[in-house]
């Protein structure tokens, strides 16, 4: 004969947790102001192959921006140093080309 699925202490039927839908959690507090996950979030500033991977533009096309002052970059370097590491904003780039697709694919 089977067992009811009754909890024996409270006399409540004890439903077993369903394995594709995550348990809801009620009652919880929070104390700090929301915090996104550092994985998930661009970075600041990419270096230019990663550029170059990220947003598939040439590395030539990017120094062009640079020149044009149509992205922000800067090179860190050590000082009395000519060669230092080209850095770009994420931000400024990524809102370079959305403006070009707003425009139908036209770069201002």
């Amino acid at each position: 004969m089977a067992r009811s699925p009754m909890d024996s202490t409270t006399s409540q039927m004890v439903v077993p947790a369903d394995p594709v839908v995550p348990p809801v959690i009620t009652n919880t507090t929070t104390t700090s102001t929301t915090t996104r996950d550092p994985s998930t979030m661009p970075p600041e500033w990419l270096r230019v192959p990663d550029a170059m991977r990220l947003f598939g533009v040439t590395r030539s096309i990017l120094y062009r921006w640079i020149a044009d002052g149509r992205i922000r970059s800067t090179c860190l370097r050590q000082p009395g140093s000519q060669r230092g590491i080209r850095l770009l904003s994420y931000a400024s780039l990524a809102a370079y080309i959305e403006q070009a697709a707003q425009n139908g694919g036209e770069l201002p």
